[in-house]
């Protein structure tokens, strides 16, 4: 696992339990104490842990809920422009799959009443955020929640899009490699998509 996407998911234990001891991250990611601490000290320098003897704890502003709202400053304009562009590829009389992510909850807060609009979503936030909008019936996909990205995904997300049509589909990604190849760290999150 690269050091980038170890301390990501060092940092979603934090912010879910509150607080991690050194000695099982190490356990768990089956790496020495001394790395673990490297990657607290890198958590806390960026100000998103505070390292105290033997672990770190949660910042109060670093909940799942606190972190979603920073990645949705991250980038802001060109998440606005991409979201603004992807708007206008929805019509009426459709039915679109809205995937979990900051540009998507973006888009969700452009898209404009309709007669009819289907959506289907595996994302909490875009899921409230559309239950309201005129002409919008919104489907919330089951499956295990996600905290941190305030979604579902897994077995049962993927076995409710089963039989399921949908004339579009706006995807999210953790990134996109060298070989411009979607990835995401996390095997369920990479298999739903």
């Amino acid at each position: 696992m690269l050091a980038k996407n170890r301390r990501q998911q060092i940092l979603l234990e934090i912010q879910q339990s509150g607080q991690a001891r050194t000695a099982a991250l190490a356990d768990k990611f089956g790496v020495s104490e001394v790395t673990i601490r490297s990657d607290l000290v890198t958590l806390e320098r960026d100000g998103q842990v505070s390292k105290i003897h033997g672990g770190a704890v949660a910042l109060t502003d670093s909940s799942p809920a606190a972190a979603f709202e920073s990645r949705m400053r991250i980038n802001r304009d060109a998440k606005r422009r991409i979201a603004w562009a992807a708007a206008k590829l929805i019509v009426d009389e459709q039915t679109v799959v809205f995937d979990s992510g900051s540009t998507l909850m973006h888009l969700a807060l452009q898209i404009p009443p309709f007669q009819q609009l289907v959506v289907a979503t595996n994302a909490l936030n875009i899921a409230q955020q559309l239950l309201f909008r005129p002409g919008v019936e919104v489907y919330m996909v089951g499956g295990k929640v996600l905290v941190e990205t305030l979604s579902t995904m897994g077995a049962g997300t993927d076995d409710s899009f089963t039989g399921f049509v949908a004339h579009q589909s706006f995807l999210s990604a953790y990134g996109i490699d060298s070989s411009l190849d979607v990835v995401d760290p996390l095997h369920d999150v990479a298999r739903t998509k």
